[in-house]
């Protein structure tokens, strides 16, 4: 059945859906690269999950880096859009939802700033961002990426080697492949700024539980795919590992449909410690908490990044069918395990997990 839908929706795409689209946008090409140093303002669509908003951060340091009057303005997603409160490289900021007249609002201001350049940095559903593209910047310079069928989404459709290096660098290439000015991230941090309240909170956290930066481990429970969660005796396996082994105390990250295990690994084991003590926790403290960790053990979700963009630590755990070379975290010390062909990663041996995370507080202390 589901080989049929599949098919259908192909047909209707193929048949209804691009015939229709190619009338109503008739983009022309625009074949010569953008002098990014003329640009006057460039807009990023980037309204998908926190992780992606991390990796993201860099490109725009350096694109205000290779051009400081550029300005730039970025369409976020309920999710991540408080990544931005705090980053300068950023002019204005918009969020895609919830609710139609939200949704239309942010658009309507978004098509009112005139942007000259817009960028779609949404790799999926391109469909969906070319048609926000086309909304907003209606004589926009618009840039993509795709085959080449696809160019009626956009003035210009930018050709990208996947898989082959982090996603930051996917990025890095599809700008450089835009604009005729290079931008370099050699020399551009990948951190997260950090407001001195946030600081603060966490500072006081670590202060009430008698916790030294750096002597502690964050272990996060949570993550949203059935396959990339581990199962709770792989998390008692490693509480029972690192309080064995280790001096560190474990400071737990969970949403709220994990606070059950969460209370039952603090119960076992009183080195582990519930953040925050009590409310919901800001991305900014977050990274906050992360940064003055002595190490960060997840399965594959957003706080690996938070992990690479503080320069923590980070044992990365992978369901086989989830691993892209593309989330891995760059620029920072870590180790990584993935299930077999095919397995969740509930599935992987805790033998495994136990040996990457000895290698990864034996060999290399966070500087």
């Amino acid at each position: 059945m589901s080989s049929v839908l599949q098919r259908v929706e192909w047909s209707a795409r193929h048949v209804v859906v691009y015939p229709i689209l190619r009338l109503l946008f008739r983009n022309p090409i625009h074949a010569d690269e953008i002098d990014l140093v003329r640009v006057s303002s460039i807009l990023i669509l980037r309204y998908d999950k926190i992780g992606d908003m991390i990796v993201t951060l860099p490109i725009l340091r350096g694109l205000k880096a290779a051009n400081p009057k550029l300005r730039i303005g970025v369409l976020a997603s309920p999710s991540n859009v408080e990544l931005l409160a705090t980053e300068s490289a950023v002019d204005e900021s918009y969020v895609l939802g919830p609710g139609l007249w939200n949704i239309l609002k942010s658009l309507w201001a978004m098509r009112n700033q005139h942007y000259e350049v817009v960028l779609n940095f949404i790799f999926n559903r391109t469909t969906t961002g070319a048609l926000i593209a086309n909304l907003v910047g209606r004589t926009s310079i618009k840039v993509g990426q795709g085959e080449p069928k696809y160019h009626f989404y956009f003035n210009k459709v930018v050709s990208l080697k996947r898989n082959s290096t982090s996603m930051t660098g996917v990025l890095e290439s599809f700008v450089n492949q835009a604009f005729s000015a290079p931008v370099s991230l050699d020399r551009v941090p990948l951190t997260i700024n950090i407001p001195a309240s946030n600081q603060r909170v966490v500072e006081g956290f670590l202060d009430r539980h008698a916790i030294g930066t750096d002597h502690f481990i964050v272990l996060n429970l949570s993550v949203g795919e059935s396959a990339r969660k581990l199962s709770k005796e792989q998390y008692r396996s490693i509480v029972r590992h690192v309080c064995g082994q280790y001096e560190f105390k474990i400071v737990l990250l969970a949403l709220p449909f994990d606070l059950v295990l969460a209370q039952q690994l603090m119960h076992e084991a009183n080195r582990c410690i519930l953040f925050p003590d009590s409310a919901k926790a800001t991305l900014t403290e977050i990274a906050a908490l992360v940064e003055r960790a002595r190490a960060v053990i997840s399965p594959d979700t957003s706080i690996v990044h938070f992990a690479a963009a503080m320069d923590t630590s980070v044992l990365a755990i992978y369901a086989s069918e989830k691993v892209d070379e593309e989330w891995k975290p760059p620029r920072v010390h870590s180790e990584s395990v993935c299930s077999e062909q095919g397995r969740p990663a509930s599935a992987i041996p805790i033998e495994q997990i136990i040996a990457s995370i000895d290698r990864l507080l034996r060999t290399e202390r966070k500087k």
